[in-house]
């Protein structure tokens, strides 16, 4: 809910930036290629907890760098700045969704994968109903949706270090399974982390 919420959000928010709308929409909307590139080059290395987690926690960074630009110098802040804050936050959450939707699929046992997915979409979805909410935050103070999609991202980046890694793991098949699996698996371990032993 995190994720599509802020995805939707951030992706939403091209306000008041010191440039036309239209041309941060379409400026900020380049950096999906390059976030899919990234996707591809580096997760089967990383993992999908490293990619979700580190990915959304970069987009909450500088999505709160932002609006902490935007709060402390205001109107006499170079356009240029928030710019490359917002396209650096906008990789960033490109990023974390695209991973993260394969994350959530390898998660959720093969018995109900369907449905399990099914019901992560619909709840995701769901929570975009607020992005509107938040984004009209900024009538009160042009930092508050920048503040507010940077907590929740760097919220979400570290519930997403609860969850096991799934890369190079046998997946869940039944409830039962998914029930144990990633059990011992600690808060801070990714499988970029584990030392490869030699057989």
């Amino acid at each position: 809910m995190v994720l599509t919420l802020c995805f939707d959000a951030i992706s939403r928010n091209v306000e008041g930036l010191g440039y036309s709308p239209f041309v941060i929409f379409s400026v900020t909307g380049v950096t999906k290629l390059p976030s899919s590139l990234v996707i591809v080059a580096l997760q089967d290395r990383l993992g999908r907890k490293a990619m979700a987690s580190g990915a959304l926690f970069l987009s909450g960074v500088f999505t709160v760098a932002s609006g902490v630009a935007l709060a402390i110098l205001g109107s006499g802040i170079d356009p240029l700045l928030t710019v490359a804050f917002a396209v650096i936050g906008r990789f960033g959450v490109y990023i974390a969704y695209f991973s993260g939707s394969q994350y959530a699929a390898e998660l959720i046992p093969t018995e109900v994968r369907g449905q399990g997915v099914a019901a992560v979409h619909v709840t995701g979805y769901a929570a975009t109903f607020f992005s509107a909410h938040i984004l009209y935050l900024a009538t009160y103070w042009r930092a508050i949706p920048d503040l507010v999609l940077g907590v929740l991202s760097i919220t979400g980046a570290v519930l997403c270090l609860m969850l096991p890694e799934t890369l190079n793991k046998t997946l869940p098949v039944t409830l039962e399974d998914g029930e144990s699996f990633g059990e011992g698996e600690g808060f801070w371990e990714f499988s970029c982390s584990k030392k490869k032993v030699k057989s």
